[in-house]
């Protein structure tokens, strides 16, 4: 995937969107938020908690990952793919 996002850098300096394009590459190394969000999950059940707990651990993780987002330290984890 990285030799394809390379290829496109061309492109998308054209278009101006060369953050949005490293992002491709902070997804692949961490994941969509559906893979946390399902790890999450996971991670409650097997803690022994029941499903209805589960899913307000992952609501949990949600907010806290809401709430701490910095487009500042996600432009730098970007550019450090780019």
């Amino acid at each position: 995937m990285t030799d394809l996002v390379d290829k496109l850098q061309v492109h998308a300096a054209e278009l101006d969107c060369e953050s949005e394009l490293a992002h491709i590459l902070l997804i692949l190394q961490r994941g969509t938020s559906a893979d946390r969000q399902r790890q999450c999950f996971l991670d409650a059940k097997a803690k022994g908690v029941d499903d209805k707990q589960a899913l307000v651990a992952v609501v949990d993780h949600l907010i806290d990952e809401t709430s701490n987002f910095s487009f500042s330290q996600a432009n730098e984890s970007i550019r450090k793919f780019a």
